[in-house]
């Protein structure tokens, strides 16, 4: 996958968005590799995944990896 596919932008606007909404800056080396790790799971599964990750009130802060 290059860097700048469709995939990976939306990949990365999803990251984006829920790295605001727990108030979390994202550099950029960790977009990237965010995006790296994610790119198998698809943009619709994380973005059904990052949703109801915002909707669980025990989730206070931004998920980190595995």
């Amino acid at each position: 996958m290059s860097d700048d596919s469709a995939e990976t932008r939306q990949i990365q606007e999803i990251l984006i968005k829920l790295a605001e909404y727990f108030n979390r800056a994202l550099t950029e080396t960790q977009l990237r590799l965010y995006t790296r790790d994610l790119v198998d799971i698809g943009t619709i599964s994380l973005a059904v995944a990052a949703e109801r990750y915002c909707r669980d009130p025990k989730n206070v802060a931004f998920p980190l990896p595995p």
